[in-house]
Parts: structure tokens; C-alpha cells; sequence
């Protein structure tokens, strides 16, 4: 199952030194995208919140617009 077709970002939180090896020595970590490895759960869920908030913000109409 393609999580990228299906618009679902993987996020992880503190991963462990054995873990984040294994990641990057495998190739998902640059898969997932360093700025969905978190160091903290509250890092990530605030992470998480500003960009549902933004792309909420993009999808909101210009007053602009006819």
C-alpha cells in the first residue's frame, strides 16, 4: 500500500539510536523525511497541527475571489 498515493505522512517520535540506524541504514528515513522524525511527541504533534493549519489556510478561498 503506497501511503504517499493515499496523502498519509508517516511521523515518528523519539526513535531510539538502534532504530534510527536501522532507518537511515535502510533508506526510510530519507523516505519519511527528516522533519517527520521528532524528537519529542509534543514536537510532533505540534509539528503536525501547524501544517493541517496551513494547508486548511491554502484551501480556505481569497476574499479576492469572484
Amino acid at each position: 500500500m503506497d501511503l504517499k498515493a493515499r496523502n498519509i505522512q508517516v511521523c515518528l517520535c523519539n526513535p531510539n539510536i538502534t532504530v534510527m540506524t536501522k532507518l537511515i541504514d535502510s533508506g526510510l528515513a530519507e523516505e519519511i523525511g527528516e522533519k517527520y522524525i521528532f524528537v519529542s511527541t509534543q514536537d510532533a504533534v505540534q509539528s503536525c497541527l501547524l501544517e493541517i493549519e496551513s494547508i486548511s489556510d491554502e484551501e480556505k478561498p481569497s476574499l479576492h475571489e469572484e
